[in-house]
């Protein structure tokens, strides 16, 4: 777990070797959300981090930071099982203050993970529009302002009336259209030329 911490921290940042060689949003006073963000703050400063699509050198450059957030993804999600399969192996001390114990800590362990995997979904969605636009892709951006993981303006108001229940989730669907999630076949397709064979 801690390896892959490290390795989360460090595709944080948003500058490649010769610094920031661009980026897109440049302003996010062109976003309107429902319910107003505080900008000002830490979890707002660190969602645009996450959120923020950065333009790398070349397509290859592009897959190879796309193709090595999906792999942290999985790593999470064996981390996931491995605790899962540690509580599983302790329930013979049921009742026990060691397993109260243990149950916490496990639970806590994967909320935490959860909480990645969270944040590293917003960073692999930024990751995969900035593939897109390496494609020429012309609506590359709507991937991100409609996406649930992404900068998500676009999706606020009918995902709110989803919620609310004053529309349908065909309705929904239909406002969302193509742009629901990243289009991962495609980027598979895209990328596979540029995976390291092991």
């Amino acid at each position: 777990m801690a390896v892959a911490l490290i390795v989360n921290a460090n595709l944080n940042s948003n500058k490649n070797d010769e610094g920031n060689i661009g980026k897109w949003p440049t302003s996010w006073k062109q976003f309107k959300w429902p319910d107003s963000p505080n900008r000002k703050s830490k979890a707002w400063k660190a969602f645009q981090s996450r959120t923020t699509v950065v333009f790398e050198k070349s397509l290859p450059d592009a897959c190879m930071k796309y193709q090595s957030l999906l792999y942290l993804d999985k790593q999470y999600d064996l981390e996931k099982e491995r605790l899962d399969q540690e509580y599983i192996n302790n329930d013979a001390q049921i009742g026990s203050e060691t397993h109260e114990r243990l149950k916490d800590e496990l639970y806590n362990n994967k909320l935490d993970i959860s909480r990645l995997q969270w944040e590293l979904k917003q960073k692999t969605t930024a990751a995969g529009v900035e593939v897109l636009r390496q494609l020429g892709e012309e609506d590359w951006k709507l991937y991100s302002r409609w996406g649930d993981y992404g900068i998500g303006d676009l999706n606020a108001i009918p995902y709110q009336e989803f919620i609310d229940r004053k529309i349908t989730y065909q309705e929904y669907l239909a406002r969302v259209g193509k742009y629901i999630g990243l289009p991962k076949k495609r980027l598979e397709a895209t990328c596979r030329p540029f995976i390291p064979k092991k």
